[in-house]
């Protein structure tokens, strides 16, 4: 008995001990959220999204006055800091009412905007103020309004929840190619259920989550990445065909704006936001965002970019795509992936953005 309890003993310390390595090698390697400055041992090794995001009645939406650490992000691969203020935006903290002569525009749209993959100075909200602080004979200020995982019903319903405390002259959508789909991540779908072991073990985490969203997936039947293949074979780049019929596999992600019925929903979410703005004398623009293989191909698809600006036109609301811009900047590294902007992506297209605002600001307003 004394032989089997040191052998029960040698096992059991053996296998904590490699479940403590395997957690260290995990923190290394894998995406996951802390809080910042913890002394604790157990605040320490806390790793939690809801640190960060929460899930409200009103949809998925960033933690006020949260202070948080995203490590090994999926995006970048860096570690970001991320501070919110007290209205859930990835911003510093602002008077309700901007002062007189100042221009706040207030910038929505979804991961593209939010880019909490980058340091909040890299990103181009802020490299934006910043281009128009120089450029604008008047005071501006540039609100961070975005968030991963948006649409336009998405980006919507928060304009209506925020604009009466940002209180903002300018209302700027970065509109995606995907942005007429309800907004789609594991998260929503999945629910928030976590445990104390869920939230201080980066493996378990990461086991449990990836097992849902397989079941989740098995029983939507969605088959969510099946356009990644298509998009490795490589034909896109010299093939408008094939191009589109990556398009097609791909809704959820960039390609529903080449189907035709996902317009009428972008009519009617353009048209009730200008009417929001109109009516706290707000002007109300859009800029155009491509995905990447439109951006690196060596022909020139712009069929949703031309359908939207045909509807923003009849709608009578100003737009600029950053399609041309970027690929006057084809040959170089523009995305960390299929949509997401890097840091020279941000270089490239934001002097271009901010000359489309200074433009408009220069307009009276409410046209």
């Amino acid at each position: 008995m004394k032989d089997v309890l040191i052998r029960f003993f040698l096992f059991t310390a053996s296998l904590l001990v490699c479940l403590v390595l395997a957690e260290l090698v995990a923190r290394q390697g894998l995406s996951h959220i802390t809080r910042r400055g913890v002394s604790s041992l157990s605040g320490s090794l806390e790793a939690d999204p809801s640190l960060l995001i929460e899930f409200t009645r009103r949809g998925r939406r960033f933690v006020p006055n949260a202070d948080a650490i995203i490590h090994n992000h999926f995006v970048s691969g860096a570690d970001v800091d991320i501070r919110t203020n007290s209205f859930g935006l990835r911003n510093a903290e602002f008077e309700t009412l901007p002062k007189s002569g100042t221009e706040r525009i207030l910038f929505v749209g979804d991961s593209i905007v939010a880019q909490d993959y980058l340091a909040s100075e890299k990103t181009s909200a802020r490299m934006l103020e910043a281009y128009l602080a120089k450029h604008s004979l008047r005071p501006v200020e540039v609100v961070n309004a975005g968030m991963s995982n948006f649409g336009l019903e998405e980006e919507l319903q928060l304009v209506e929840d925020i604009i009466d405390k940002v209180n903002p002259t300018t209302i700027l959508l970065s509109f995606y190619l995907n942005d007429s789909r309800p907004a789609w991540g594991f998260s929503g779908e999945l629910g928030e259920r976590r445990g104390w072991i869920r939230k201080h073990s980066i493996i378990v985490e990461t086991l449990i989550r990836e097992l849902e969203a397989r079941n989740w997936l098995a029983d939507s039947k969605i088959e969510r990445f099946s356009w990644i293949k298509l998009a490795d074979q490589g034909q896109w780049k010299t093939s408008v065909e094939a191009l589109r019929s990556m398009a097609v596999t791909a809704p959820y992600d960039w390609g529903s704006a080449w189907k035709d019925d996902s317009w009428p929903s972008v009519e009617e979410k353009m048209r009730v936001l200008k009417e929001l703005a109109q009516s706290r004398n707000a002007k109300f623009i859009v800029v155009i965002m491509p995905v990447s293989y439109q951006v690196e191909a060596q022909y020139l698809d712009d069929l949703p970019q031309q359908k939207a600006r045909q509807l923003l036109e009849q709608l009578k609301i100003p737009s600029f795509s950053v399609l041309d811009v970027f690929r006057n900047h084809n040959q170089e590294q523009l995305f960390f992936d299929w949509c997401h902007p890097n840091e020279r992506g941000n270089a490239v297209m934001v002097p271009a953005i901010g000359d489309f605002v200074l433009a408009q600001l220069s307009q009276n307003k409410g046209g």
